[in-house]
């Protein structure tokens, strides 16, 4: 998941932004929302300001990293 929103966020940081790397990102992080909360409808994910949708973002990410680190220091 990191390595395509990596790819996705160099996409649309280069001079041209395509519509379907725009659809492409929603499509990923409506997924991952709903993989981490449940089902959420895409309108109410669309009204998601900003801010919370940022440090909710923050979060699944610190969390997926926590997770990743454990199961390092286990088979470690």
């Amino acid at each position: 998941m990191e390595a395509n929103l990596d790819k996705l966020k160099n996409r649309l940081e280069g001079k041209e932004t395509r519509i379907d790397d725009i659809f492409e990102l929603v499509s990923v992080m409506h997924h991952r929302f709903m993989k981490e909360y449940g089902w959420i409808p895409l309108d109410e994910f669309m009204k998601i300001p900003l801010g919370t949708f940022m440090c909710l973002i923050e979060h699944i990410s610190n969390d997926a990293k926590a997770i990743k680190n454990m199961k390092g220091k286990k088979h470690g």
